[in-house]
């Protein structure tokens, strides 16, 4: 899949991303591949890495085993177990 959608990347399309460059759009899935973690988040990875910084805010925990970045979660963890326990809950 990573290969089917490089190839369309590397056509370097303005139709396929207007507001993010293919390398970058190659660069994220790259970074997903290399350390094994979602699409969205080789994004981020790609994204700090384009604008030469290191902080990324974000709840996802998995990207702190990211060297590359430092991990920033602006909110508090009581916060995020009181979100979790209202979604579990919706779901039911």
């Amino acid at each position: 899949m990573k290969n089917v959608l490089e190839g369309f990347l590397r056509t370097k399309s303005p139709a396929l991303y207007s507001q993010v460059s293919p390398e970058l759009a190659i660069d994220s899935l790259d970074c997903a591949t290399v350390y094994n973690v979602e699409p969205w988040d080789g994004f981020l990875i790609a994204l700090a890495r384009s604008l030469e910084t290191r902080m990324v805010y974000s709840m996802d925990e998995e990207l702190a085993k990211v060297k590359e970045i430092v991990v920033v979660n602006p909110f508090p963890k009581d916060k995020i177990r009181e979100y979790h326990a209202w979604i579990k809950k919706k779901k039911q």
